[in-house]
């Protein structure tokens, strides 16, 4: 007589599964022809889907990025850098609720202001103009797209050292190249200085200033006369300057 579990039935030990056999390798097969399907899905026939997100990923960019820029605000202590970040930010942002004007003081150190004007985001570093001050200036030379230099069209008096802290940034191999928009500022005052007196007195900086960009403009950053012009030259500018390309960086 054979004993239970001998030959003819196999008894199964305790814990494994009572699944039959042939079910768990038909199984075991329809899995793998699952993942290996998913697999050539991810991969796409003959790399279409990969091509169909380069095309949409190339759509987006053009939609959507924007080509950032990097433009330097300098100048002497008080000419109104720091004015006329306030002003250009109340005017190309539409939601932005700027300081009150009258409560600006002299910049230590540096403020940043961003702001889009068509496809192009300009940010602005704000640097502090006192004596001690402008040898870091060169400090982010390398790294900026073009210069917007304040002058205090009022101060007749520091005209000379504007005009000396302009030589030496303007001669600076790491600005190069790099657009230079000059801001006869607080032109709202009838005692300042007129665009040709100030450009008389900076004459003799035209061969250091070389064959790149540049343009004298009257301005008021207090009322916000120039500004948007200013700004819209500059874009111009630094666009086309093909030495030194812009950052770019997504809108979220």
């Amino acid at each position: 007589m054979r004993s239970a579990g001998s030959a003819g039935t196999v008894l199964p030990s305790a814990g494994a599964s009572l699944r039959p056999v042939g079910l768990r390798a038909r199984s075991a097969r329809g899995q793998r022809r699952s993942a290996g399907s998913g697999a050539r899905r991810l991969r796409g026939p003959d790399g279409r889907e990969g091509r169909m997100y380069t095309l949409l990923s190339g759509l987006y960019k053009y939609m959507f990025q924007k080509d950032e820029y990097c433009i330097l605000i300098l100048g002497l202590d008080n000419a109104g850098k720091t004015t006329f970040l306030e002003q250009l930010k109340t005017r190309f942002n539409k939601n932005y609720k700027g300081m009150s004007l009258s409560k600006i003081t002299t910049t230590v150190g540096l403020n940043i202001g961003t702001v889009d004007v068509a496809k192009a985001r300009l940010m602005f570093w704000d640097l502090g103009g006192q004596e001690e001050l402008q040898s870091l200036w060169d400090k982010y030379y390398a790294e900026c797209h073009g210069v917007i230099y304040v002058i205090d069209s009022t101060d007749e008096e520091r005209l000379a050292e504007s005009k000396r802290a302009f030589e030496r940034m303007v001669t600076s191999e790491a600005l190069d190249g790099v657009p230079i928009l000059v801001l006869a500022n607080k032109q709202d005052v009838e005692t300042c200085l007129s665009i040709p007196d100030i450009k008389t007195a900076f004459s003799d900086c035209s061969s250091k200033i070389g064959r790149r960009d540049c343009l004298t403009q009257a301005c008021s950053a207090l009322t916000g006369k120039g500004v948007r012009e200013g700004i819209e030259w500059m874009v111009k500018c630094v666009v086309r300057n093909v030495h030194r390309p812009p950052r770019q960086r997504d809108i979220t």
